[in-house]
């Protein structure tokens, strides 16, 4: 009996070093295992710059955020829970890349770090640099520094989003837009996957007061004795125009008037007016003080009367 006594105390002896062992292996565990997983982090975008940002945590050294891309990976250690996007290009993001990006934090003591974050999407992208506008009226043109990595430029005409006009130079003549008080302001673009366009330069506002550019010497005008039919070209269309007659500038506002090619032809039935003055002249009539008639730009036509 003392000797099955003996045997069960040495049994539950044991089983009570095998408890108490695997109790200190458990805390020793849970002393070194940190089972917090931050929250996924977020892209944040503000019109000029990007970033990755992940939830406030004081309770940690620092922010690791992991970026990874087929067998492309690497790190981002930061004192802040927010990093831009130049920030990722400096420590190895590609312009264009798709990364899957997670997060953890990062304590004191090695083995405390907490685990990584629900990982996320995110196209690898940065903006352009805006250009800086200067304005030289008496020319009309607008001009401005090269865009690193631009490839065209876009330009808005009072700030309105569909009214705008692409170039692929750094310079823009606004000479032949109708005029009035124009505003302007420019865009850089690119066609390179991870530029993203540059938000707009400063406004350029301006009084425009353009001159119609008139009819052309080429096709040169023609007149018709028998019907009293005058024809002219311009690149331009008008709603309105003077015929030159010796020293009259007669309005006209009737008139036939096509699209033939590049050219509008016009056609006018002078009848009325005409007194068999040998010079027919031909101008666009101007629109208002800010599209004004050119009349140092007169074309004439000379009327063969030997026919």
């Amino acid at each position: 009996m003392n000797a099955k006594k003996k045997k069960l105390s040495i049994i539950i002896l044991i089983i009570a070093m095998v408890v108490v062992a695997v109790g200190g292996l458990t805390t020793a565990f849970l002393l070194n295992y940190n089972g917090f997983t931050p929250e996924a982090p977020t892209i944040l975008d503000d019109g000029k710059n990007i970033y990755i940002t992940t939830k406030l945590n004081d309770s940690y050294e620092k922010y690791r955020f992991r970026f990874v891309s087929g067998g492309d990976k690497f790190v981002i250690d930061s004192v802040k829970n927010t990093i831009t996007s130049d920030e990722i290009v400096a420590g190895g993001g590609k312009l264009g890349s798709t990364y899957n990006v997670s997060v953890c934090y990062l304590a004191q003591k090695n083995g405390n770090n907490s685990e990584y974050s629900r990982a996320i999407s995110w196209q690898c992208a940065c903006y352009l640099d805006s250009p800086t506008v200067v304005c030289f009226e008496a020319q009309k043109v607008l001009e401005w520094d090269t865009i690193e990595n631009a490839d065209y430029y876009r330009v808005f005409v009072n700030g309105e989003e569909e009214n705008y006009i692409d170039v692929n130079e750094t310079s823009f003549s606004y000479e032949n837009l109708t005029g009035g008080q124009r505003t302007f302001s420019i865009v850089a673009c690119s066609n390179k996957a991870g530029y993203k366009t540059s938000i707009p330069s400063q406004s350029i506002s301006v009084l425009h007061v353009r001159q119609l550019k008139g009819f052309l010497n080429e096709p040169r005008p023609s007149f018709n004795l028998e019907t009293k039919i005058f024809t002219a070209y311009s690149t331009e269309e008008y709603k309105a125009v003077q015929i030159v007659l010796g020293s009259r500038f007669i309005d006209i506002n009737s008139f036939e008037v096509e699209k033939e090619g590049e050219n509008y032809v016009y056609r006018f039935d002078i009848k009325s007016i005409y007194e068999g003055q040998d010079l027919i002249g031909i101008l666009p009539k101007s629109i208002d003080d800010n599209n004004v008639a050119n009349y140092d730009n007169i074309v004439y036509y000379r009327v063969n009367t030997n026919n």
